[in-house]
Protein backbone atom coordinates (compact mmCIF):
# COMPACT_ATOMS: atom_id res chain seq x y z
CA UNK A 1 0.00 0.00 0.00
CA UNK A 2 1.47 3.15 -1.08
CA UNK A 3 0.93 6.28 1.09
CA UNK A 4 1.08 9.77 0.84
CA UNK A 5 2.02 12.69 3.30
CA UNK A 6 -1.83 14.00 2.23
CA UNK A 7 -3.03 10.26 2.88
CA UNK A 8 -1.08 9.96 6.14
CA UNK A 9 -2.26 14.08 7.40
CA UNK A 10 -5.98 13.36 6.48
CA UNK A 11 -5.64 9.81 8.69
CA UNK A 12 -4.02 11.54 11.74
CA UNK A 13 -6.21 14.44 11.85
CA UNK A 14 -8.97 11.82 12.03
CA UNK A 15 -7.73 10.40 15.14
CA UNK A 16 -5.85 12.93 16.84
CA UNK A 17 -7.51 14.70 19.71
CA UNK A 18 -7.33 18.89 19.87
CA UNK A 19 -6.78 20.91 22.85
CA UNK A 20 -8.52 24.07 21.72
CA UNK A 21 -7.58 25.39 25.96
CA UNK A 22 -4.85 26.04 27.89
CA UNK A 23 -4.23 23.35 30.48
CA UNK A 24 -4.20 25.00 34.07
CA UNK A 25 -4.73 23.21 37.17
CA UNK A 26 -5.92 19.68 36.27
CA UNK A 27 -8.56 21.74 33.59
CA UNK A 28 -9.04 22.81 30.16
CA UNK A 29 -9.50 26.54 30.17
CA UNK A 30 -10.18 29.41 27.81
CA UNK A 31 -7.60 32.24 28.08
CA UNK A 32 -8.49 34.85 30.28
CA UNK A 33 -8.33 37.41 27.59
CA UNK A 34 -10.69 34.72 25.10
CA UNK A 35 -7.92 35.80 22.67
CA UNK A 36 -6.98 32.74 20.55
CA UNK A 37 -5.01 32.19 17.46
CA UNK A 38 -5.24 30.12 14.11
CA UNK A 39 -3.47 27.14 13.50
CA UNK A 40 -2.67 25.95 9.82
CA UNK A 41 -1.73 22.39 9.00
CA UNK A 42 1.60 22.49 7.56
CA UNK A 43 1.14 20.00 4.94
CA UNK A 44 -1.99 22.14 3.37
CA UNK A 45 -1.69 24.91 5.01
CA UNK A 46 -5.46 25.11 6.27
CA UNK A 47 -6.87 25.93 8.61
CA UNK A 48 -6.53 23.83 11.37
CA UNK A 49 -8.40 25.13 14.76
CA UNK A 50 -8.24 28.18 16.85
CA UNK A 51 -6.03 27.95 19.84
CA UNK A 52 -6.56 29.62 22.92
CA UNK A 53 -3.71 32.15 23.13
CA UNK A 54 -1.99 32.56 26.99
CA UNK A 55 -1.27 35.66 28.29
CA UNK A 56 0.45 37.22 31.74
CA UNK A 57 -3.34 36.53 33.55
CA UNK A 58 -3.37 33.15 32.06
CA UNK A 59 0.07 32.45 32.98
CA UNK A 60 -0.16 33.99 36.70
CA UNK A 61 -2.83 31.51 37.13
CA UNK A 62 -0.64 28.37 35.81
CA UNK A 63 2.15 29.76 38.04
CA UNK A 64 0.07 29.96 41.35
CA UNK A 65 -2.15 26.75 41.09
Amino acid sequence: MLFTLMSITAELSSLLVICLQLFIDNKWVDAASGKTFPTACPATNKKIADIAEADSVSSILAFVS
